[in-house]
């Protein structure tokens, strides 16, 4: 396709703009002196808001990477990765004891790597998973005659085999990276569109935490990255409008929900003459019974004064 052949295409393409929009995908890029440009992307995307009429939404995925990255920075969560590193490093470092191991776990335990999506939790789970198959190859007349085992970091990596203090400590921690990793794995998928599922997959991941026991720090982890990142009107519209939530109890009377409707309307179309009626719908829907008796002009004042009452 020649210049002239593509100019045309994307002349028939912006046609459709006005009716259905745009939607401008970005990846990334490397530079030699920063890789991860997440945080400019951020700032762009603000800047862009700022003068047009349009959101800008970041990758879902690498939020809920963000959030991995600072729970392992944690520093009683770091010691047991760390550990986890040695015992890792240690077995595939010796090549006679890589065999073993093999052999007693029927295949490789996973290596910790600085691999971008959750390493450390699929590192952890599946020694979890290889602990019994390891103390057995630790406890064998195979070990027990090895030169390995009559080195320094043979028996303490031994000893940390055996340590059940430890190994609750990372089934905790596991128990609370499962439900991130879930939403990561769902938010990473092309099999859906994400934008539908976003705010509620937050929500389950909120909760499945909270079943889990976890502690307010990870908590303020993830509003931190929420709200500063990946929190954003168009994921609420998104959630409202889909039929899948929509008919939920009390959710399609919502005030906060509907409001965020309204303002993605107001935000991607503000010139419209149905945006007053788009408002009109949402403070119906919000307030049914004050709505029936106040005139069209305090109607529309309620609804300009609206996010003070729901801040």
């Amino acid at each position: 396709m020649d210049y002239k052949e593509t100019e045309a295409y994307v002349n028939q393409q912006k046609e459709k703009w006005k009716t259905y929009g745009c939607t401008i995908m970005l990846d990334g890029w490397t530079r030699p002196m920063k890789s991860n440009n997440g945080p400019a992307f951020v700032k762009v995307g603000k800047l862009l808001m700022k003068k047009f009429n349009l959101y800008c939404t970041p990758y879902a995925a690498y939020c809920i990477n963000l959030i991995f990255e600072d729970i392992g920075k944690r520093p009683s969560v770091t010691d047991m990765i760390n550990n986890a590193r040695k015992i890792t490093n240690f077995i595939y470092n010796h090549s006679w004891l890589f065999a073993q191991m093999r052999k007693y776990c029927g295949g490789d335990i996973v290596r910790q790597g600085a691999t971008r999506f959750a390493t450390n939790y699929i590192a952890l789970d599946n020694l979890l998973k290889k602990m019994v198959d390891l103390k057995k190859l630790f406890i064998s007349d195979e070990w027990a005659q090895h030169k390995l085992n009559q080195t320094k970091i043979g028996r303490d990596l031994e000893q940390l085999l055996f340590d059940h203090a430890y190994w609750d400590r990372v089934a905790n921690i596991v128990s609370l990276y499962e439900p991130l990793y879930v939403v990561l794995r769902l938010m990473d998928s092309e099999v859906v569109t994400i934008m539908l599922f976003v705010y509620e997959l937050m929500q389950v991941m909120k909760e499945n935490l909270i079943r889990q026991g976890a502690r307010d720090w990870i908590f303020k982890i993830i509003k931190d990255h929420w709200e500063k990142i990946l929190k954003h009107p168009l994921h609420v519209a998104a959630y409202l409008l889909n039929p899948i939530f929509q008919y939920r109890r009390g959710v399609g009377s919502d005030p906060k929900l509907l409001q965020a409707v309204y303002d993605v309307f107001a935000k991607l179309n503000p010139t419209t003459e149905s945006l007053g009626q788009c408002g009109n719908e949402v403070y119906r829907k919000a307030f049914p019974k004050i709505f029936a008796d106040i005139s069209v002009k305090s109607k529309y004042r309620y609804i300009c004064d609206y996010r003070y009452f729901y801040p």
